[in-house]
């Protein structure tokens, strides 16, 4: 379990947000890792404040010596914007 505090400036006149993370990650053997987390948080963007949550889950497997498999699902919404999800996959080397 692992609480993780954000705090960023995106650049704009006073553009401005923080979220809180709460996340997790499990090991099954020697192959096998999943983890997943919540956030929530506040955007300061153009002169109003808006809440902001995630969510994610992700997953990971050891095919071989040097080659991981990377999978992972996110979605966020932010209040009074759009909402977004990201589907993801990936190869990691490791040496």
């Amino acid at each position: 379990f692992e609480p993780t505090f954000f705090y960023s400036q995106n650049g704009s006149s006073g553009g401005e947000e923080w979220r809180l993370l709460l996340a997790a990650n499990h090991r099954v053997g020697s192959d096998w890792e999943f983890g997943g987390g919540v956030a929530g948080g506040r955007a300061h963007v153009a002169g109003s404040n808006r809440d902001v949550r995630e969510g994610f889950v992700r997953a990971s497997y050891q095919l071989t010596r040097v080659i991981r498999l990377q999978g992972l699902a996110r979605s966020e919404s932010v209040e009074g914007g759009d909402d977004i999800t990201v589907l993801a996959l990936g190869v990691s080397l490791v040496w």
